[in-house]
């Protein structure tokens, strides 16, 4: 059996296996007439991979098609099904014949769409046609390259994050760390609780028992990484969410995996700046001062001081000089406020409860998680963070 055959079977079971469609926003509306593109694809004349995606797009700029990169014996293969329109429709959905098209290829590891280009210039490919799916035929040979050309592709890759904060409901001066008292009465939900408005996270973290949580746990916290420079003013924030995962905050503040392990964010561009924002569930969110440079270990330490947060007032002073993040904020809004009160005041007696509104994080809503919102109203968030 000759190489062409076996990769064309090879092919045809990926395809019937599993939907071939990009990892990239490429938005492809099928139709009933259709013909195939084959190929090969490199990037920078070096072999693309499975993660990695092409789309074509007729003239007008609709994506026609698109399908992932079948990786096979070390070469990334295009079987990528390039739809017409449906001239039923109103809508423009695909090419028409003797309409030209382009191609795009998306480089899952730095996050990067590359148009194929031919002496500098987007080149546009002529003789699309209805084949029914059959390959066209100046696009049936398999052993063609397409080799798409980029010089600025930045390799996304793990950065290892090592984040230090206190919250002030569970900090305990006498002591330099925060107590786990959630933890003690077994409180402590099973999957992250950000998962609701206004956080709307769909993150997996979770653990199977209460017993799987590290000994020294005090909470769940998400943590955002940004691109862009936060705003002191303004309706917009300066920042935009890149990466955001729901971590466990230990007693000496530091923010982990479930299972232990530091927590990985997978989409930063090596060198590029970035800025960390904190959020709990019933504490003022913050957002770094200064932004941290992407690299393979991150470090930044909140507790050093209140100006580790951007922003005036942003953090509370503890006796002990330590960094802490206001207490009170039970709408989760970014503001303190009368609206946290109203919600307390609602369910103001509560025991052995995981709520907003204990704010001390004793597991018991009373008086004293009134007190914590008392001396911290009237303190607003950044923009960035609200």
């Amino acid at each position: 059996m000759n190489k062409i055959l076996i990769v064309n079977i090879y092919l045809l079971l990926i395809c019937v296996t599993q939907i071939c469609k990009a990892q990239a926003n490429f938005n492809v509306t099928p139709t009933n007439q259709f013909a195939t593109f084959l190929g090969q694809a490199t990037l920078n004349n070096l072999p693309t991979e499975a993660i990695d995606s092409i789309a074509a797009f007729d003239e007008t700029g609709n994506c026609a098609g698109a399908a992932a990169i079948t990786f096979f014996e070390g070469v990334g293969y295009i079987n990528l099904i390039i739809y017409g329109d449906d001239s039923g429709t109103p809508e423009d959905e695909g090419m028409n014949n003797g309409e030209l098209f382009s191609l795009k290829f998306y480089d899952a590891s730095s996050n990067t769409i590359i148009d194929y280009e031919q002496n500098g210039i987007v080149f546009l490919f002529p003789g699309w046609q209805n084949t029914n799916g059959v390959p066209l035929s100046n696009y049936n040979n398999i052993d063609d390259i397409y080799n798409f050309n980029c010089t600025d592709c930045t390799e996304v890759f793990d950065t290892e994050l090592n984040v230090k904060i206190f919250l002030e409901g569970a900090y305990e001066v006498a002591l330099g760390k925060m107590e786990k008292k959630l933890l003690d009465a077994n409180l402590i939900p099973l999957n992250q609780p950000y998962n609701q408005d206004p956080w709307n996270y769909n993150g997996t973290e979770s653990v199977a028992n209460t017993t799987d949580f590290p000994a020294n746990a005090v909470d769940w916290v998400l943590v955002e990484l940004r691109s862009g420079t936060p705003m002191l003013s303004g309706s917009q924030p300066g920042t935009a969410l890149v990466e955001r995962k729901a971590g466990i905050l230990t007693q000496a503040g530091f923010v982990i995996n479930p299972n232990g392990t530091n927590v990985l964010f997978e989409m930063l561009n090596e060198g590029e700046e970035y800025h960390i924002l904190i959020r709990h569930r019933n504490h003022l969110d913050i957002i770094s001062a200064t932004p941290v440079i992407a690299a393979a270990s991150i470090f930044y330490d909140f507790t050093t001081n209140i100006n580790q947060a951007f922003g005036i007032e942003q953090q509370k002073a503890a006796a002990d000089g330590v960094g802490l993040m206001y207490s009170g904020d039970f709408t989760a809004d970014g503001i303190i406020q009368v609206t946290d009160f109203d919600l307390w005041e609602a369910e103001s007696a509560i025991l052995e409860t995981y709520s907003r509104t204990d704010a001390n994080l004793d597991g018991v809503v009373q008086v004293i998680d009134y007190d914590y919102w008392f001396f911290n109203k009237a303190k607003i968030g950044t923009v960035d963070i609200q």
